[in-house]
């Protein structure tokens, strides 16, 4: 005979504090990239090439390109 051990379901709260810590983590990184993004816009008005951002804030040279055009 086998013995199996049921594993138990977490509890509806366990859920909520699943979902709200993804919720903080997303939220954390969306703040990272609109920094990311700012950083960039300071640096294209200080006449930085497009190479040279994307370089320091780890953006793409199509994000810093569309960021340019945009101001």
């Amino acid at each position: 005979m086998i013995h199996s051990e049921k594993v138990p379901s977490p509890t509806l709260a366990e859920v909520f504090e699943i979902y709200r810590n993804e919720g903080i983590e997303k939220g954390i990184e969306k703040g990272r990239l609109e920094e990311r993004r700012n950083l960039a816009c300071e640096l294209i008005r200080e006449k930085f090439s497009n190479e040279k951002i994307a370089r320091m804030t780890k953006l793409s040279i199509e994000d810093v390109i569309e960021l340019r055009r945009k101001l």
